[in-house]
């Protein structure tokens, strides 16, 4: 009789991850722990990322309250490191921008000042800074890193 109960509880798990599952009970029994225990360690897990995303969401907030505020449309601008390789050159003595990230707007303000002392001058650490990412600069006849 217990065979339809099983069948019933786990008819709608594949069986494939039901072989998962055996072959977890098996490394957790083999380490000396149980369910309970793997419970316990994902609920910590859970509550760190969860920690973790409302710290990373104050600082968003913090962020737009003190970034600078573009002319044109009012949008929050974006902090980007310039003339730092030959991707970025804007030239002047300019080591960073402020670009609006509005489609139908575009405006760009220059600055003197690196991202790292920006951002430290809002009260953010520099590792926060956020980072332009590469242009893709695509080749003739090849792939973009000319490979090919």
């Amino acid at each position: 009789m217990p065979k339809p109960n099983i069948e019933r509880a786990l008819g709608a798990i594949n069986p494939g991850r039901l072989h998962e599952l055996i072959a977890l009970y098996d490394l957790l029994t083999r380490a000396g722990l149980d369910m309970a225990a793997l419970r316990r360690y994902l609920d910590e897990r859970t509550a760190a990322a969860a920690e973790r995303l409302a710290r990373e969401n104050e600082q968003v907030r913090l962020y737009n309250e003190q970034a600078r505020r573009c002319p044109d449309c009012g949008r929050v601008m974006q902090l980007y490191p310039v003339n730092t390789g030959p991707r970025d050159q804007v030239g002047g003595g300019f080591h960073s921008q402020w670009a609006c990230p509005g489609r139908d707007c575009m405006e760009t303000i220059y600055n003197r000042e690196t991202v790292d002392q920006l951002m430290a001058a809002m009260g953010f650490s520099a590792a926060r800074a956020p980072r332009q990412p590469a242009a893709v600069t695509h080749k003739k006849g090849g792939c973009c890193n000319g490979a090919a």
